[in-house]
Parts: structure tokens; C-alpha cells; sequence
């Protein structure tokens, strides 16, 4: 694996959709025996940042994609969910952070939600409340 892949994408996911770090992505990727799919490379090639999460969690260089497993949540899952990422927050792999302006947070909108950042690759994660009917949710932004 190219080594500088995981830094590049780390950047982009904090810096924003800039022209010179997805033309390195796409370079890096082009280089590297990295499988990534062609939905995730296309969308990377046009700006979209999302991608660059799903590039960055598929190469699996973190512990923070283990600290609960991606899925809807119901209550009682939400709160051992809750009780790890406060773990993690403590440990220092995790900080609050802003929604991030590329993430599709709206089929939650409902729910409250609050956005993590893991310190060490920079992935950001979603944690939705359930409330009433709807689900909550762990999983990447």
C-alpha cells in the first residue's frame, strides 16, 4: 500500500475538497495495489469527500473502526454505543467535532446527532439519538 494514501486522504476529509490533494488521492490510488471501487474513485475524482471517508475506513489502518459496529441503533444499542465512544473520547481517539459540510446527515434529521472525530486518521463519525420511531445511528459521516 502506498503509505502516503492514508495521510492523503486525512487531509482531505480536514482541509476540504481542494483540487491539488484529490489529484494526489487519484495518483496515490493509480500507484498503489490499494482496491478501491470504481463508485468511491469516481466520486473521489469529482469532489466528493464522503468517498475519501469510505477509501480511508476499507483500508482499515485505524482502531476506531472498532470502538461499536456501524449500524441503526435502538435504544438500548445506542446507549453501549454511547458508553464506548465516551470510552474512546476519554483514551483520547476521539473529539467532538462539527458536522462536516460534505456529510449526508439529512435522512437523520430528526434525530439528535452528534459528530466525532477520530485523532489519529481522521475519520468522522455520526452518533444519532433514536427518538420516538426512528432509529439512531453509528457510522462514518
Amino acid at each position: 500500500m502506498n503509505t502516503q494514501l492514508p495521510v492523503l486522504l486525512k487531509n482531505a476529509i480536514e482541509q476540504g475538497n481542494t483540487d491539488n490533494i484529490l489529484e494526489s488521492i487519484v495518483a496515490a490510488i493509480e500507484s498503489s495495489t490499494v482496491r478501491v471501487s470504481r463508485k468511491d474513485f469516481l466520486a473521489l475524482k469529482h469532489g466528493n469527500l464522503s468517498a475519501a471517508q469510505n477509501i480511508l475506513k476499507k483500508l482499515n489502518i485505524c482502531s476506531c473502526v472498532s470502538i461499536f459496529e456501524e449500524n441503526n441503533l435502538a435504544q438500548s444499542e445506542y446507549e453501549a454505543c454511547t458508553k464506548a465512544v465516551d470510552s474512546a473520547m476519554k483514551l483520547g481517539s476521539l473529539v467532538k467535532t462539527a458536522q462536516p459540510v460534505w456529510s449526508d446527515q439529512s435522512k437523520y434529521e430528526m434525530n439528535p446527532t452528534v459528530f466525532y472525530k477520530c485523532i489519529s486518521c481522521g475519520l468522522i463519525w455520526q452518533l444519532s439519538k433514536p427518538e420516538r420511531n426512528h432509529e439512531g445511528i453509528w457510522k462514518t459521516a
